[in-house]
């Protein structure tokens, strides 16, 4: 009977060995279904960062139209700006040319006056063109003031108009440049978890057909050592009748 020992220990090796086979397989499962559901997280994540992307190029188009939008409005203000100082300066000559011709005119008054002449008519005529000027003037003066402030006050106000506008803008820009910032990362991100998910599945398609391939030697494996045990209760059974022949009690 020890001769046959050796056989049963080999039968129980194939045993123990079909076992640990099978806690393989069972890993194998439990990693694939883990592989495929990390597979679909950076899917589901990746589609976020594409939708994220695509949001943050939109913004970025709208500020870059709000941007430009401003700037057009800059610029016409600056423009008027400069009409507006034109005006200014146009006024200021006025001005200055109505003093020299008033203090011409007090001069040849002045020059008259030293020549001892007393005609009445001339100085009655004197009197009265001075008279005018003097009026002309004034009334001049007060509508170029007018103007003048209203223009100081109109360039004052285009002036914070202006200063918000360039502030805004310059809001606007750092928007900008953080949106593109942002759209940069988001990018490079989705770049990076698309290069890992083409990497996870491929190793997942790895690992399904190591599961086919472990499930067909499963199969194998249990064909054989079903006719193993088969052939085993056999001589079991050969080996306790010879046993009862050669020693009946």
């Amino acid at each position: 009977m020890l001769c046959y020992r050796p056989l049963f220990g080999a039968a129980d090796r194939l045993d123990e060995e079909f076992t640990v086979m099978r806690l393989y397989i069972s890993k194998m499962k439990t990693e694939a279904k883990s592989l495929q559901s990390r597979v679909r997280q950076l899917e589901e994540e990746r589609v976020q960062h594409v939708q994220l992307m695509r949001k943050s190029d939109d913004e970025a188009k709208d500020l870059r139209v709000r941007v430009n939008e401003l700037e057009v409005k800059i610029a016409t203000l600056m423009d008027k700006v400069d009409d507006s100082d034109s005006r200014k300066r146009i006024l200021e000559e006025t001005v200055d040319n109505l003093n020299a011709e008033v203090a011409k005119l007090r001069a040849n008054e002045q020059l008259l006056s030293g020549t001892g002449v007393t005609n009445s008519q001339i100085l009655a005529g004197q009197s009265a063109i001075q008279e005018k000027l003097d009026e002309e003037f004034k009334r001049q003066s007060e509508q170029y003031a007018q103007q003048v402030k209203q223009l100081r006050d109109d360039l004052d106000e285009r002036q914070k108009k202006l200063d918000n506008l360039q502030e805004c803008v310059s809001h606007l820009t750092f928007q900008r440049e953080k949106l593109q910032k942002e759209v940069e990362r988001s990018r490079i991100e989705c770049e990076v978890k698309t290069v890992r998910l083409e990497q996870l599945e491929k190793a997942a398609e790895k690992r399904e057909q190591a599961r086919q391939d472990l499930r067909g030697l499963e199969e194998t494996v249990g064909k054989e050592l079903q006719t193993l045990h088969n052939l085993r209760r056999m001589f079991v059974e050969d080996l306790t009748n010879r046993i009862k022949k050669v020693n009946p009690f």
